[in-house]
C-alpha cells in the first residue's frame, strides 16, 4: 500500500531493488510510473540465481503492450518510451555492491532502494547496510540524498526490527516507521543519511 500511496516517490528517479525474489515492488515501481511521462529507471536484483530466472519471466508478462523494446540484453533490460526496467544478480555486501556499482550501474547511485520481507538472518543486516551505503545517493550540493524504503515482516525468525534499527543508525541514517500494519504484522520504514553520517 505504501508505494501506491507515494508514486511521487519514484517518478523520474533511479530505483533499485534488494532481495525482489519475484519482483512485486520493482515491477509495483516500474509500471506506477509508466505513461506518466516520468523516465524513471528500475533495476530489480535478487541474490539467487535461480530466482532471477522467475523474475525477468514477470518482467516480460508485465511489459505493457503499449510499449516497445529498443534493448534487451543479458541484464534483461526492457526500455519503453518512458522508462527501463532491468533485472540483475546483486549479492549483498561492500566487495560486491562496488562491483555492481561500477559494472551494472555504471558508477550512478540510485535515488530510491526498496525491499520488502527480506530480513531472515541476522548475518545478512550487515551486508545489507554495507550494499545500501554503497548504492544509495547521497547528499551533496545542496541535493537531498536518496531513500531506502524497507517493510519489515513479522517472522518467527532470529533476528529483531531493532538490530536492523541499531545497524542503520551505526551506518550513519535516521529512520521514521512511515506505515504500521499490526494486524498483517508488516512495518514501512524510511531510511535516510544522517547529516555528517558515516562515510
Amino acid at each position: 500500500h505504501y508505494q501506491m500511496e507515494n508514486v511521487q516517490l519514484f517518478q523520474n528517479k533511479r530505483i533499485l531493488e534488494l532481495g525482489a525474489g519475484l519482483g512485486l515492488n520493482g515491477i509495483l515501481a516500474w509500471r506506477s510510473t509508466l505513461g506518466s511521462g516520468s523516465g524513471s529507471e528500475v533495476c530489480i536484483t535478487d541474490g539467487d540465481s535461480d530466482a532471477l530466472v522467475h523474475l525477468r519471466e514477470n518482467v516480460e508478462r508485465n511489459r505493457t503492450a503499449s510499449s516497445t523494446t529498443t534493448e534487451k540484453n543479458d541484464g534483461g533490460v526492457c526500455d519503453d518510451d518512458v522508462g527501463k526496467v532491468s533485472c540483475h544478480q546483486l549479492i549483498w555486501g561492500k566487495q560486491s555492491s562496488e562491483h555492481f556499482l561500477t559494472q551494472i550501474a555504471n558508477n550512478q547511485k540510485y535515488d530510491v532502494l526498496i525491499a520488502s520481507d527480506i530480513i531472515y538472518s541476522a548475518v545478512i543486516v550487515e551486508p545489507l547496510w554495507e550494499t545500501v551505503l554503497t548504492l544509495l545517493k547521497r547528499p551533496s550540493d545542496g541535493e537531498e540524498g536518496g531513500v531506502f524504503v524497507m517493510a519489515y515482516a513479522r517472522r518467527k525468525v532470529p533476528v529483531s526490527i531493532e538490530l536492523v534499527l541499531e545497524t542503520a543508525i551505526a551506518n550513519g541514517f535516521v529512520y521514521e516507521l512511515v506505515k504500521e500494519d499490526d494486524e498483517e504484522g508488516i512495518w514501512v520504514y524510511t531510511f535516510r543519511y544522517n547529516e555528517g553520517g558515516a562515510e
